[in-house]
């Protein structure tokens, strides 16, 4: 199999998505590439190895560059904490459940599928809401939001492995009157608190704040991963 169905884009689309499985068969142009595709309305094909020559092999298999993701991994105890903590506190889910939609939520500017012909800030939106709610299901003691004088002020959903954490999903209110930085420093020494030594995650390159966030608070960035889109039609 070269190409599999992304389940969760799927879901979120509500149409047939596949994600490549075998790079390589790509790479050599092989026919039954083409048979598969034929199943999905939209291919995603994602790679951590960029060879010479392989953004001519994907042009001509229909792709088009989508974008690169920056991952990082983060010793979480040497998070530094806010400057000052004053009226500043995370709650879980776990604690007191709650749930991510759009309504409040600043736009996901810079995800992979935002240039996407047809594509919409609202279903960026959503699918980060989908994920964030996915999360909060199965890892309410890790899925967090961070108050401000009681105020929600954004939310941070993680996935925990063993004494790591994948660092799921974040988000910020549009209200919010804290920065970034700060909401992520909180979430991040929660998780410390908790007992997980290490984080992981990726962002999209164009993300700058982001980018500036986790390299202030010591992350270490270690591969990117490109993506690339072949679409049977418009989103």
């Amino acid at each position: 199999m070269i190409i599999k169905k992304h389940e969760f884009n799927s879901r979120w689309l509500g149409r047939p998505v596949g994600i490549v499985q075998d790079v390589e068969a790509v790479r050599r142009a092989d026919p039954q590439f083409e048979k598969e595709a034929a199943a999905f309305d939209w291919v995603e094909l994602r790679t951590t190895k960029r060879q010479p020559g392989d953004g001519l092999a994907f042009h001509d298999m229909g792709f088009f560059y989508g974008d690169t993701n920056v991952c990082f991994r983060l010793n979480l105890r040497e998070v530094k904490a806010p400057s000052s903590t004053n009226d500043l506190k995370v709650i879980s889910a776990a604690e007191e459940p709650f749930e991510v939609d759009t309504t409040n939520l600043a736009p996901f500017e810079f995800e992979r599928f935002n240039g996407l012909p047809g594509m919409t800030q609202e279903a960026v939106d959503r699918r980060c809401a989908m994920i964030a709610n996915d999360t909060l299901k199965t890892n309410p003691e890790t899925s967090v939001r961070v108050l401000y004088k009681d105020q929600p002020q954004g939310w941070f959903c993680a996935e925990a492995h063993s004494a790591s954490i994948y660092l799921t999903v974040a988000g910020m209110y549009k209200d919010a009157v804290v920065s970034g930085l700060i909401m992520y420093q909180v979430a991040l020494r929660s998780y410390a608190a908790q007992g997980f030594r290490a984080g992981w995650a990726g962002f999209g390159v164009r993300n700058n704040a982001v980018h500036n966030i986790y390299g202030w608070i010591g992350a270490r960035f270690h591969e990117t991963r490109e993506s690339w889109f072949r679409l049977a039609s418009e989103i």
